[in-house]
């Protein structure tokens, strides 16, 4: 096996650092509390803007190359009793168009009469492609 040790790695013309094009994995995650509103976790989040009642953009402290990156969201909602509920989490795209900066999202719940949008106290999200 074969071993590379560098302190440093420069461009081609060795005047600053290279660039590191068409990686994938996580760009950006983070874990709010939209009922606060507040980051409670983050990696490349700067910020969260409180939109409307389980609505939310994720503010993004290093653009995405593109508006047409994957999210992926989870909120958690609690129960009791015997009520049958359905939580979800999304990208909120029809109602406001993600941009290279920020990421929209929706929470909302309900049962097999009607939906509720609601602010969520734990919501996590992951931006999966290519930074800027």
């Amino acid at each position: 096996m074969s071993e590379i040790r560098a302190t440093t790695i420069s461009n081609a013309a060795g005047t600053g650092p290279i660039t590191l094009t068409k990686q994938e994995g996580v760009k950006a995650r983070c874990v709010y509390a939209l009922n606060t509103p507040a980051l409670t976790d983050s990696f490349n989040c700067s910020s969260l803007t409180d939109r409307a009642t389980g609505r939310a953009s994720v503010n993004l402290t290093s653009s995405m190359s593109n508006a047409t990156y994957s999210l992926v969201a989870m909120n958690l909602y609690v129960t009791s009793g015997t009520a049958k509920y359905w939580s979800c989490a999304c990208d909120d795209n029809s109602n406001t168009a993600q941009t290279t900066s920020a990421a929209s999202v929706v929470t909302t719940y309900g049962d097999q009469n009607e939906e509720h949008f609601w602010d969520s106290p734990r919501v996590n999200v992951s931006i999966v492609g290519d930074l800027a």
